[in-house]
């Protein structure tokens, strides 16, 4: 939230969440990193304003001494001010220049050469099951779609990032991160403009992804694994979107199986969404884990 708004029971929750970082560090999860969703500080991301996620998340993620994964989202590219000289997150018409004055350019750095926050990590280089994590600039495509269409930057960093070897092993386990989900029964609802780059992870065998991390909607949900057109698939893309970092969450007091296409979903309570990584079985687990310390639930995710 913006610096100075007060806590409620369903608003303003980022000290909280941030907090939880510091939490499963001390309980010996070697955490290896934080992905951070995207609209990362409300409400334009400017530089006052992430003196708020400064005090809180930025904090808590020094502390725990891991990396930094940051997403762009819809509202890091609000700022209304004038762009200033030497953003490479400025496309005339938009910018997430606080973002990327906040976070630096080390993230983006060799990965994306057309002005465009997407990047990928590799985690365990080496190990039998290594971590690939790829990043992705969708934040710009709400004001920009033409940036997620086919063919596109989005898209096209997707695919090539899926094919490379040296960022997305055969043998890796593949997470994809970025803001808008592209599926969702509540909240914003199925976004249209997020389809294509959906769509580009669905690339034939061992480099397709195993999960994709969303944010936008402000609570948990899991998607059962879904097919290139958000249709329930067996051998399709779980996707869980993790939207109660802080803002707000939609309010309602629920927590279950959902109808409908949602498999899980916790409408109530903030927390955060734990990804494990066994580099030796190949396997992913996920939980959302909430404010108060509860593990919800939890899944596991055999990798391609």
């Amino acid at each position: 939230m913006r610096p100075g708004d007060q806590v409620t029971v369903t608003r303003c929750h980022h000290a909280g969440t941030a907090a939880l970082v510091g939490d499963l560090a001390a309980a010996g999860d070697d955490l290896v990193g934080v992905v951070l969703l995207g609209d990362t500080q409300y409400e334009q991301g400017r530089d006052a304003e992430y003196a708020s996620f400064d005090e809180t998340w930025g904090r808590a993620i020094d502390r725990a001494s891991v990396a930094t994964l940051p997403a762009t989202g819809n509202h890091e590219y609000a700022d209304p001010d004038p762009a200033p000289p030497g953003c490479r997150l400025d496309d005339g018409a938009q910018h997430a220049c606080g973002f990327e004055r906040y976070f630096g350019e080390a993230p983006f750095t060799g990965t994306a050469t057309d002005g465009h926050a997407s990047y990928a990590r590799l985690f365990g280089r080496g190990a039998r099951h290594p971590l690939a994590v790829i990043v992705l600039d969708v934040g710009r495509c709400e004001q920009d779609p033409a940036a997620c269409a086919a063919g596109g930057p989005v898209a096209t960093f997707l695919a090539r990032a899926l094919h490379d070897p040296a960022v997305n092993p055969p043998s890796a386990c593949t997470v994809l991160a970025w803001h808008q989900a592209p599926w969702s029964d509540y909240g914003h609802g199925d976004l249209a403009f997020v389809g294509p780059v959906w769509r580009a992870a669905f690339v034939a065998g061992g480099a397709r992804p195993d999960l994709v991390l969303n944010g936008h909607d402000h609570l948990y949900a899991r998607m059962p694994a879904l097919g290139p057109d958000g249709q329930a698939e067996p051998d399709g893309i779980v996707q869980v979107i993790a939207g109660a970092g802080g803002r707000e969450v939609v309010g309602l007091p629920f927590a279950g199986d959902p109808p409908g296409r949602t498999a899980f979903a916790d409408t109530g309570r903030f927390g955060v969404v734990r990804v494990g990584w066994d580099a030796t079985r190949g396997r992913l687990a996920t939980a959302f884990v909430t404010e108060d310390g509860d593990a919800v639930d939890p899944q596991r995710i055999d990798c391609r």
